[in-house]
């Protein structure tokens, strides 16, 4: 990650496509208003192969890529979002957005607030890719510990925020994305200061 990272900061895009392909990983980078409608198929696709049976069908049927694309072109536009992309030959396999933890009781706490792979780019490592990029870019703004937030019933997810390092913490919250009300878990990595 760090040749890779060089390149970027020096702004030689091709050359850091170049020594990410070379070492068989995604290459990350900043997402921009250029990604927002591979970023919506990505939340819609992503939405519809993991949450059945948890969110409405009805709700993930009527989910709409043009919609979503207006949503992130603004999100995209707001320099305070942290929104991270992997890259492939094919265009985007996923996205991660990160920042300050939004949650009251949080103090020098961080939050990956949302992180999505697209459902054929599953099990190749590009949603550890995302996490890690994330917490360095996190622990690098100050230390502290690192929060997610997953729906209860989202095993797969969980399981995957465990093998990071993430435990649940104890605090649950009613999520509200449908205006259907879902039990919520919060993830919690902890980050010891150096």
């Amino acid at each position: 990650i760090q040749e890779v990272d060089r390149t970027l900061i020096t702004g030689n895009l091709r050359q850091a496509r170049r020594t990410a392909e070379a070492r068989g990983r995604q290459m990350i980078r900043k997402g921009t208003i250029q990604d927002a409608a591979e970023i919506a198929r990505i939340k819609v696709t992503g939405w519809q192969a993991a949450y059945p049976g948890i969110v409405p069908q009805s709700y993930l049927n009527e989910m709409d890529i043009g919609n979503e694309t207006k949503k992130w072109t603004l999100n995209l536009e707001d320099p305070g979002k942290n929104v991270y992309v992997a890259e492939s030959g094919k265009g985007l396999a996923g996205y991660v957005v990160f920042g300050t933890c939004r949650d009251e009781d949080a103090v020098k706490m961080h939050e990956i607030c949302a992180i999505y792979v697209q459902p054929e780019s599953y099990r190749k490592g590009i949603g550890r890719q995302l996490m890690e990029v994330a917490e360095k870019f996190l622990l690098n703004t100050f230390p502290g510990d690192i929060a997610v937030w997953v729906f209860e019933e989202n095993h797969s997810s969980r399981s995957f925020y465990s093998g990071m390092g993430y435990a649940p913490d104890g605090k649950r919250k009613r999520l509200k994305f449908t205006g259907v009300p879902f039990d919520g878990i919060r993830y919690i990595k902890s980050f010891e200061e150096a």
